[in-house]
């Protein structure tokens, strides 16, 4: 398995993304916050996940914001049923579409983020990346001019090798 990114290297990526003064300060989740996300849960929390939540506990960083505890427990109760189905929501695409942590692990042995179309139906859309941390430097990047993600497979690939391991090829972004 490659090394993924690391917290550090995404918080200065997130520094680096224009937003007023009034926006730019990130705080970090407590136990308390932490608790509350992972209650809702009947599996553990990525480590990756919950390491990222307690420098960034939400940012307005990204085309509809980065999730933090809050945000997350908004979203779930507008859908209820993505708890039991083990998606966490992680991030918005501004146009009432979400990114959400799979951590049922149904479709890749990893906790992968998809990305969920709210106007085509029920299931996930499409693979998004391979991890949480890697789908934030994707998103991130994005933010910052690089155009490649999601639908790109070469750059993809490439960049986070652990997508070919999806089982279902009819959800990565570049088969439709």
């Amino acid at each position: 398995m490659t090394s993924g990114p690391d917290v550090a290297g995404l918080l200065r990526l997130v520094r680096q993304i224009p937003l007023p003064p009034e926006l730019r300060d990130l705080t970090g989740a407590d136990d308390s916050r932490v608790a509350a996300i992972a209650a809702r849960y009947d599996r553990q929390l990525p480590e990756e996940y919950v390491r990222w939540l307690r420098v960034c506990d939400g940012s307005y960083a990204g085309p509809g914001g980065i999730f933090g505890v809050r945000d997350a427990l908004d979203v779930l109760g507008f859908h209820p049923d993505w708890a039991g189905r083990g998606w966490l929501p992680v991030a918005g695409d501004g146009c009432g579409n979400y990114y959400v942590l799979d951590l049922s692990r149904e479709h890749i042995d990893r906790d992968a983020v998809y990305f969920v179309d709210t106007m085509a139906g029920e299931g996930l859309t499409y693979l998004v990346a391979s991890s949480f941390l890697r789908f934030l430097r994707f998103l991130l990047e994005g933010e910052l001019g690089e155009r490649r993600w999601p639908f790109r497979a070469g750059h993809v690939s490439a960049e986070d090798p652990e997508v070919l391991l999806l089982r279902d090829e009819e959800l990565f972004p570049w088969s439709g």
